[in-house]
């Protein structure tokens, strides 16, 4: 801490290595990732459709969260009775 600017240089240029050499390989992993997903393919690119929420998906939603609450509601129940 007490020495001049190159002598700290020296010291800081070792730890900025790997930063620099991590920081090429996720750049050139995810060149590969967008590669590997057809990314730069020259087609037509498609897109998400939509689909609507219906009456019976909802219902069945409702069933499953109350199932969930049920049965995390009984678990502790039990873990308060048979304490």
């Amino acid at each position: 801490m007490e020495s001049n600017v190159l002598v700290r240089a020296k010291a800081f240029l070792p730890s900025i290595g790997p930063l620099i050499l991590n920081a090429i390989v996720n750049a050139e992993e995810r060149a590969i990732t967008l590669e590997a997903r057809a990314f730069s393919a020259p087609c037509q690119k498609t897109s998400i459709k939509i689909i609507p929420d219906v009456q019976k998906d909802r219902v069945i939603r409702g069933i499953m969260i109350a199932a969930v609450v049920l049965a995390i509601g009984g678990k502790i129940i039990l873990w308060i009775v048979f304490k």
